[in-house]
């Protein structure tokens, strides 16, 4: 059994499935509770209201501040699920004491370039595991895509579009994350346009991006107006759609067009690519316990996610020069 300690109780640490049947595994506090092979043995947060919500469902020890729980406990698995602010002194601070079996850091690891990189650094030097949690990376159809990429089944190059709401480094950067799995590394940034500041961090932003497997173009869309994440890519075999986030992923090949002599066209039939988006932190928990008894496992490591703020801070840069 594997002690865990989660630091921070907010969306993703406990409340995004809260309220849910268990048929949603959505955060962090239902995924390790209901895993077999995994023991919560300490909970952080700072909000009051948030450890008596806590305590309405789970017995685990609460603590209001990370120096307390670390003096207090020893865990093999820390998760990291406060401000991404706050990320790189947090995990300085388990490493300052502890020598964790995996480390797993909300995204996008720290929203300060250079504090990521020493992170990552530190925890390379002391042989320490660290992982970044893009949902996505541990998705059952996420990597049924990159398969069919990789086999050419939806042969490359591709073009596509993403549409994405609630900012550049909140929303954004699970589906340019998703896409450096798919389509390789970007090698270009193109046509930048910076729509609007949503806060002292992020941005809703406009851009092309072109990656050693295909070129995409990210559009931002209004969170008030509606919550619209969905990529589509244009193979010379096909098109796939993944709509809603995820929660449908489908793939349509092309036909011969029965009107016109010697013209194809997409067809119509859909071959919908299985998948468990209602479920996506429970996929997250299963690969660390892959990867922790050196099984096969599906997982952003640190390394991948600096790639990819390496690519939101140069969209950022550039697209702050022509807005300003």
């Amino acid at each position: 059994m594997y002690k865990v300690l989660i630091i921070g109780l907010g969306n993703i640490g406990m409340g995004y499935d809260f309220e849910l049947d268990k048929a949603y595994v959505l955060t962090h506090v239902r995924a390790f509770a209901l895993h077999n092979n995994f023991e919560i043995t300490g909970i952080v947060e700072k909000e009051k209201t948030k450890i008596i919500e806590f305590k309405k469902k789970y017995n685990s020890p609460c603590f209001n501040n990370i120096d307390d729980a670390l003096q207090s406990i020893d865990a093999d698995v820390y998760v990291v699920a406060t401000p991404s602010s706050s990320h790189a002194d947090i995990i300085n601070k388990v490493l300052d004491t502890k020598k964790p079996k995996f480390i797993l850091c909300e995204k996008p690891l720290d929203s300060n370039f250079s504090k990521s990189k020493q992170i990552i650094d530190r925890c390379l030097e002391s042989e320490i595991p660290l992982f970044v949690n893009y949902i996505r990376r541990s998705n059952k159809g996420s990597n049924n895509v990159r398969n069919m990429i990789t086999n050419q089944d939806i042969a490359t190059p591709l073009k596509g579009n993403v549409w994405y709401t609630k900012g550049l480094v909140n929303n954004c950067s699970h589906f340019l994350n998703l896409l450096e799995s798919w389509l390789g590394k970007v090698i270009e940034i193109d046509s930048i346009k910076i729509e609007r500041n949503l806060d002292i961090v992020d941005y809703d932003a406009d851009f092309r991006l072109n990656f050693e497997k295909g070129s995409i173009l990210f559009q931002s869309a209004k969170e008030e107006s509606q919550t619209f994440n969905s990529i589509e890519l244009i193979a010379s075999n096909g098109r796939l759609l993944y709509e809603n986030g995820g929660e449908s992923i489908s793939w349509q090949a092309i036909e011969k067009d029965k009107l016109l002599k010697n013209a194809f066209k997409i067809s119509n039939k859909k071959l919908m690519i299985q998948d468990n988006i209602d479920q996506y932190q429970m996929e997250v928990v299963n690969e660390i316990f892959n990867f922790l008894n050196n099984r096969p496992f599906e997982l952003c490591s640190a390394r991948e996610a600096l790639a990819t703020i390496d690519v939101l801070s140069n969209i950022i840069s550039i697209g702050k020069k022509n807005y300003g």
